[in-house]
């Protein structure tokens, strides 16, 4: 007799079959961020873009521009004048909406060589020449 040999159409489309379901389950599960990547990335960008616009300040006034870290936001500050002598104030349009400075509450920070903190004074200073105090931060989400 003469057998043959091979698998048959069923076989080889029940096999492709299973190939893309395990597929589409591995993508699903791997392809996506959560939430709270996605949070944590958006304020990375955010406090970036804060970060060009104080250095662009500081450049185009000649007045020092600083940035101000606490545990759950980032404030930029300019030089004001008071009666007695100078401080630092936060810019008017950072006040305007403090919410966009969060931190937010899935995210925990680390700054080097500073610490977080609940005083006026900004930890990093951004000269008018383009100098800025030497700092690193580092995001991570909280529950990491």
């Amino acid at each position: 007799m003469n057998q043959q040999r091979g698998f048959t159409l069923l076989e080889m489309m029940l096999v492709l079959a299973l190939v893309a379901i395990t597929a589409s389950v591995v993508l699903f599960t791997y392809g996506r961020e959560d939430a709270a990547s996605t949070r944590a990335r958006e304020t990375a960008a955010r406090f970036t873009a804060a970060l060009e616009l104080a250095i662009d300040r500081a450049t185009l006034s000649g007045q020092p521009v600083g940035i101000h870290f606490s545990d759950s936001a980032w404030r930029i500050m300019v030089p004001g004048k008071t009666p007695s002598a100078w401080r630092w104030v936060p810019l008017q349009e950072d006040a305007a909406d403090e919410s966009k400075n969060d931190w937010g509450e899935e995210l925990s920070i680390q700054l080097q060589p500073f610490k977080p903190d609940d005083s006026n004074q900004p930890q990093v200073v951004i000269l008018a020449d383009g100098q800025i105090t030497p700092f690193s931060l580092l995001m991570a989400n909280a529950g990491t």
